[in-house]
This record gives structure tokens, sequence and C-alpha cells, in this order.
């Protein structure tokens, strides 16, 4: 029974968005959505394994832009590829 109440809640505020006119009003929603989907993804709590993949791809983006900078001296593909 709930979830058809969910269901006709989402619906009338689907119903109730699509019938605004107003930029600015839609707008504010848009923001309050986003914002609400960024803090749901701020409170999130990640796992030891998603924290290390995490820092390793952090780690991988620094790289790269140590290599651009050219304060790193970056692998040739065939050079990785050979060390797999």
């Amino acid at each position: 029974m709930a979830t058809n109440s969910i269901q006709t809640v989402k619906l009338n505020i689907i119903s109730r968005i699509s019938s605004l006119d107003d930029k600015s009003m839609l707008q504010k929603v848009w923001e309050m959505i986003s914002s609400s989907e960024s803090n749901e993804q701020a409170k999130r709590v990640f796992t030891k394994e998603e924290k290390e993949i995490l820092n390793g791809i952090k780690k991988a983006f620094k790289e790269v832009q140590l290599i651009e900078k050219g304060k790193l001296k970056g692998k040739l593909a065939k050079d990785f590829l050979n060390e797999l």
C-alpha cells in the first residue's frame, strides 16, 4: 500500500513540475533536486575497497597532470602493456 502512495506522490510532483511555465521556478526546483542528490552522495560511506579504488584513481589523475606539466616522465603504452 505504501508503494502506491509513494507512486501517487511522485506522479503528482511530476505533473506539478510539468505544468510550471516559470523558468526561475523550474531553476529553483532543479537546484533543490541537485543539492539533494549531492547531499545523498556526501552521506555515503565507502567501503575500504572502494576507498582504495578512489585513491588509486586520484593518484592516477595527479600523475597524468604531472606528466602533462613535464614534471614526471610517462611510460609508452607498449611498455606498460608488456609489464602486464
